[in-house]
């Protein structure tokens, strides 16, 4: 299993030119925690990689893409469906005394397909019964989509929690992620109904993982796993991955220096190397309060592991600031950090937007139309 993300967690062309040219000297690029007591709430849709606009002749797309480590999602295994919606919610809290920190994720995902598309997949009868259990009805409130007809919604669900420590390793303390939900392939197919928690002992090099299959009434087993790692290394869980991307510096001289941590997936007892490919300025969109499109620059880093994209990330740029404004900053231990906020995403065909992004960032990052365009 080469996903490390929660389900969450899953054309257009994205310029990202990896910052990895050999040269005599190169600055660090530093991982750190640069958040307080933060909640933020994502919109998740269909990823579009045609749609572009040109605006002060420049192209602006709607959905950035890492080149040539995108896998085209027709070739992929996994069925494409017709239509997604969804929510994911994140919230970060710090420990009491201040030495770690608390990161918990929930995503409740709705994934339309063709009905035909489906029943050509030759499921097994296990399978069948699963997809049944998720299926949402046409005329269920919570039934998102306008259209009904030929086609079947189903729903998945995940939670997950980490805590890991308050420092530039954020090394992890313990993770549980339980997810509902389903993976329907042209060669495989999948229902999951699992939680699968884990504590972690980085200093002996070993993990306690419990694996609890929740269509039975057995309890899970738990465990004890020996981790393999170079001492040097820096090791997170997989669902941590997407804050721990956020926390590596943005400037426009960083990530010269190779960066790369190891990830480890708990559900497969795989430990995995993710390298990230930084691109400073990145134009896109990002969606204003009266549901309009405003074209804005951000920074964008995508994360690889095994060649290919698991995720692309779009941060509100370290600029927002320039004007002594004090957006998107923070004061730690008295220094003052980017945060570097996390305001698209994207795994996969599915992609994520902020809900509500404050009306003062927003302006800061909107791309003002030139003189000539105003006349």
């Amino acid at each position: 299993m080469k996903k490390i993300l929660i389900a969450v967690m899953v054309a257009a062309v994205l310029l990202v030119t990896p910052l990895l040219a050999a040269c005599n000297q190169t600055e660090k690029t530093d991982a750190i925690p640069r958040w307080g007591e933060e909640s933020y709430s994502y919109n998740i849709t269909k990823a579009d990689f045609v749609k572009r606009n040109t605006f002060n002749d420049e192209v602006y797309v709607e959905e950035p893409y890492a080149g040539g480590y995108e896998i085209n999602a027709e070739s992929k295994d996994e069925l494409v469906p017709e239509d997604v919606a969804g929510t994911f919610t994140s919230q970060i809290k710090p420990s009491k005394d201040e030495s770690r920190y608390t990161y918990t994720t929930g995503q409740v995902l709705y994934v339309q397909y063709k009905t035909e598309d489906i029943e050509a997949l030759g499921c097994s009868e296990e399978v069948k019964a699963g997809l049944e259990r998720l299926t949402v009805a046409a005329d269920a409130a919570e039934n998102p989509f306008d259209k009904h007809e030929g086609l079947v919604t189903l729903k998945s669900t995940t939670d997950t929690e980490v805590v890991f420590k308050r420092e530039a390793s954020q090394s992890p303390i313990s993770s549980k992620q339980e997810v509902d939900g389903f993976y329907l392939g042209k060669q495989h197919q999948q229902i999951s109904n699992y939680t699968v928690s884990t504590v972690y002992n980085l200093e002996e090099s070993k993990v306690t993982v419990t694996y609890d299959d929740r269509t039975d009434d057995k309890d899970g087993t738990a465990e004890v796993r020996e981790l393999k790692y170079s001492a040097a290394a820096n090791v997170i869980d997989a669902n941590q991955l997407l804050l721990y991307t956020r926390s590596l510096e943005k400037t426009s001289t960083k990530f010269q220096d190779s960066v790369a941590v190891q990830v480890y997936q708990p559900l497969n007892n795989n430990l995995y190397t993710a390298n990230f490919l930084f691109t400073y300025t990145v134009n896109t969109t990002l969606v204003a309060a009266d549901g309009s499109d405003v074209y804005v620059k951000l920074t964008g880093v995508s994360v690889i592991v095994d060649g290919t994209s698991l995720l692309t990330q779009l941060s509100l740029p370290d600029t927002i600031n320039a004007e002594d404004a004090a957006l998107d900053e923070i004061t730690i231990g008295g220094t003052t950090l980017n945060k570097y906020t996390q305001v698209r995403f994207r795994s996969g065909i599915y992609s994520y937007r902020m809900a509500a992004i404050d009306a003062d960032i927003l302006d800061a990052v909107t791309v003002k139309p030139n003189v000539e365009e105003e006349e």
